[in-house]
């Protein structure tokens, strides 16, 4: 049920495994997301299929210790993690996961949706607030750095004013 609310959007694969990682089904949406085929997935570990080299053992131990919480009556688990397509680009998604007990084991259903356009354009409205920031600031300065040279202009003037009869220190 938290997993379902995950997947509201059209391209939501369902992807559940057997405990030990093996991937029991592949839905035609884990056929878009990632790329491999139902044939090709079945029976394969999915932290093999579609988890970088280098971030393979972190979601070996992410799933573990979901498994330790399921067996303490948790409901599941959310995250975000980039996976690799088939053709080797890389993807942003956001994983729910869901444990069912079967015999003295588990089944873990993750079902996975694609962020990747959501965090680019995450990424691009903090750089738009921070050139924001940044035009605010040198607004100011200038305006502060104006403000001096007004000052300096005025006290200028008003040195010139008062040396203007007096040729020898209007020299200097």
């Amino acid at each position: 049920q938290m997993a379902h609310s995950n997947c509201n959007t059209a391209l939501c694969a369902f992807v559940p495994t057997y405990d030990n990682g093996f991937i029991l089904a592949w839905s035609p949406q884990a056929e878009v997301l990632a790329g491999w085929t139902r044939a090709e997935a079945v029976g394969v570990r999915a932290v093999d299929l579609v988890f970088p080299a280098e971030l393979r053992d972190a979601h070996r131990q992410r799933i573990a210790s979901f498994l330790q919480e399921a067996a303490g009556g948790a409901m599941g688990m959310r995250y975000e993690a980039p996976v690799l397509h088939k053709d080797g680009h890389e993807i942003l998604v956001e994983v729910s996961l869901t444990g069912i007990r079967r015999g003295d084991g588990y089944i873990v259903n993750a079902f996975v949706r694609d962020i990747t356009q959501k965090h680019i354009a995450e990424e691009q409205l903090i750089q738009a607030h921070k050139l924001e920031s940044v035009g605010q600031l040198t607004g100011g300065i200038a305006h502060d750095f104006n403000n001096m040279l007004t000052v300096i202009t005025g006290t200028i003037e008003i040195l010139a004013e008062g040396v203007k009869d007096t040729p020898h220190l209007a020299t200097i």
